[in-house]
This record gives C-alpha cells, structure tokens and sequence, in this order.
C-alpha cells in the first residue's frame, strides 16, 4: 500500500482475530502499513507468532505480536 493513503491508523493498536490465515496475514500487513501496532490473534499460536515475526521484520518501527486468542470462549477474550 505504499504511495496510497486512505486513512491513517498512526498510534493506534489494531487486534486481528483469525490472523495467522492469508487474509489475517494480509490486513496485518495493511495495518501496520498504515500506521498501527498489532496484535495478530489465532487458535494457532505458534502460527501467530510467526506471521507476527515475519511482519516485524519489514515493519520495525511498529509493535507486532502474535498471541493465542478463541473468540468462542469468553475467558480467552478477557485474557
């Protein structure tokens, strides 16, 4: 998204649940392209952790990080 600016997203925290898939992947990355640190949640942690590690290389001036997150279960959320 380099070059397009729609909105900005600077300073703000973004969670993505489901975010370790192709497409959690992809806004992850359009996130932090515009701006905002993000927390990318999944069923799959070890998964999460890694899409979050891959983006935080080319997004260094941002915080990025992969968590364990079941939007089914209250408990997981509140955690």
């Amino acid at each position: 998204m380099k070059g397009l600016t729609m909105f900005s997203l600077e300073n703000r925290k973004v969670l993505i649940v489901g975010g370790a898939g192709g497409l959690g992947t992809a806004i992850s990355a359009a996130m932090l392209g515009q701006g905002a640190d993000v927390i990318i949640g999944d069923l799959k942690v070890s998964a999460a952790i890694k899409v979050a590690e891959d983006l935080g290389k080319t997004h260094k001036n941002r915080i990025v990080k992969g968590v364990e997150i079941d939007v089914t279960s209250e408990e997981s959320v509140k955690s």
